[in-house]
């Protein structure tokens, strides 16, 4: 049977009211997680826990809250463990200050590179360099060959070497003198007769003409 109070309780110095573990869903301390599952161990004990009940572990100092789940009689108790809504903001700014290190390591390292009064410097002197590249090229064309002017020199060279002996049928007029060995490729089949022709037969058999030699 519950009973109602309906006046302030006045507990004097030393005094208490009674074990704050005996009242349903109060904090409660305990020293293991063993000790904390026992709390679902029967039916007297389930009756005075409440759903969101905070339990502190003081062996490994860690929070839990109570999830009471489902309906009798299949009725569930889970424990799981608690942080405090601040341990994410300390975990934030912890995190935000090491983002500020590397902005300040990258403000540092990007503080070296150029300026654009450096790259302004630099743009200037290649524009200066590309000047003097259009001028030293401008002078080519009154210095060096055209295109025309080089192919005119081609033609001419293959008319003056085009009676250079090649291939074929060559006549040489005026004397001429060898300096080193002359080889004749003997013939398998007699040629036509030519004469003052030179030729050597399969047997090695020199002719002149249509006269062995």
């Amino acid at each position: 049977m519950a009973i109602n109070i309906s006046t302030d309780i006045n507990v004097t110095t030393g005094g208490k009211l009674t074990d704050v573990g005996q009242i349903q869903g109060a904090w409660k301390t305990v020293d293991t997680l063993s000790d904390m599952y026992a709390l679902t161990g029967s039916s007297f004990s389930k009756g005075k826990l409440q759903n969101g009940q905070v339990f502190y572990v003081s062996s490994s100092a860690a929070l839990y809250t109570l999830d009471i789940g489902g309906s009798f009689p299949f009725v569930t108790y889970n424990f799981n463990e608690f942080v405090w809504p601040g341990a994410e903001t300390v975990e934030l700014n912890t995190f935000t200050g090491s983002i500020q290190i590397e902005v300040d390591n990258l403000t540092a390292v990007t503080g070296s590179y150029s300026t654009t009064s450096s790259v302004n410097t630099i743009s200037s002197s290649i524009a200066v360099d590309i000047t003097a590249l259009q001028n030293f090229s401008s002078s080519l064309n009154t210095t060096f060959a055209t295109d025309a002017e080089v192919l005119q020199a081609v033609s001419f060279l293959n008319a003056a070497t085009g009676s250079y002996a090649v291939t074929g049928s060559n006549t040489f007029t005026a004397n001429q003198t060898i300096d080193g060995l002359l080889i004749l490729t003997t013939q398998s089949v007699t040629p036509s007769v030519q004469p003052g022709g030179l030729y050597i037969d399969s047997s090695y058999n020199l002719w002149i003409g249509d006269n062995l030699i």
